[in-house]
């Protein structure tokens, strides 16, 4: 192949073996041409050392193909699932089933938010949907709690009174015995558009 690596140097060869075995020493001839041979060796060396710096590259990038293909042949796979056949109106009911519980707090799940981050079909539909958004508890940890983040709560909580658009709430909140947490004034905002609330 052109361009490829071609050693020059001979391993092994019968007058390395003479030399060594001679009870002589080498002649000034000898000397050089030993000299020169050492210099083809150091030369083949770097030759292999770039060599493998090049096969290594290649694997590496062969590999990261290799892995782009197993996702890309995944995503594929994934389209021929049965559920990819489904009319959107089937997809909201059911997503109206399974998305019945959002605890807002911290360590808490939220069905709607972890549906809505499958894919883009999926937040589409939760998005377009506003009743899937529109019931949710609430739980205040205490405002001392250091592992309690306020306002990651408030973020979460801003997310769902945006989405739920017009709908009218069904809100429950566990305040955990607190009438002082910053959020209670927030949700009490929001008390035209309740539908039920539970303390």
């Amino acid at each position: 192949m052109s361009g490829q690596f071609q050693p020059r140097s001979r391993i092994g060869t019968q007058s390395l073996q003479e030399h060594l075995r001679s009870p002589c020493g080498l002649s000034e001839k000898q000397l050089s041409e030993i000299t020169q041979l050492v210099k083809v060796a150091e030369d083949d060396l770097d030759g292999y050392h770039a060599e493998i710096l090049r096969l290594k590259a290649r694997i590496v990038y062969l590999k990261s193909e290799h892995d782009r293909l197993v996702d890309h042949k995944s995503t594929l796979s994934s389209l021929l699932s049965p559920i990819h056949r489904l009319p959107n109106e089937i997809m909201i009911r059911i997503f109206t089933f399974s998305c019945d519980q959002n605890t807002l707090g911290h360590s808490k799940q939220s069905h709607t938010l972890d549906v809505s981050a499958v894919c883009s079909r999926w937040r589409a539909l939760t998005l377009s949907c506003s009743e899937l958004w529109a019931t949710f508890s609430i739980i205040l940890p205490p405002i001392v709690n250091e592992r309690h983040d306020p306002q990651l709560l408030e973020y979460v909580l801003d997310i769902f009174l945006e989405r739920s658009k017009h709908q009218l709430l069904t809100i429950s909140i566990d305040a955990n015995g607190s009438s002082e947490h910053p959020l209670l004034h927030k949700v009490m905002q929001t008390s035209p558009r309740w539908r039920d609330l539970t303390l």
